[in-house]
């Protein structure tokens, strides 16, 4: 079951980030940094592969083997980057999940 976020919860978690017009910076900068990704995807693989790498502003800010030593590298506003792991190993992710039945979906 989803639960939703009162009207109020929500103005309290935007005015936390800075307000309305910060958290739309905020979200611009993450479309784009995760554009950056897919447009430089092999390049960033060739330079940085089996590496946590962080872009912020569409810029390479950090990279490292280790993820936590990534993010002591990175200063507080780069804290915000898109991280992705680089690999060409395939990954097979199984993740928890609660079966919930067709005639319970509405």
């Amino acid at each position: 079951m989803v639960k939703k976020m009162s009207t109020k919860a929500l103005e309290n978690l935007i005015n936390s980030l800075g307000g309305i017009d910060e958290f739309r910076k905020g979200f611009e900068r993450h479309k784009r940094d995760n554009e950056y990704f897919d447009i430089h995807s092999q390049e960033l693989l060739r330079d940085y592969k089996e590496e946590w790498v962080a872009v912020y502003n569409g810029i390479v800010v950090g990279h490292n083997r280790d993820f936590l030593k990534l993010l002591n590298k990175l200063s507080e506003e780069e804290k915000h980057s898109i991280i992705r792991h680089l690999t060409t190993k395939k990954i097979t992710w199984i993740l928890p999940c609660k079966l919930v039945e067709a005639n319970t979906l509405g």
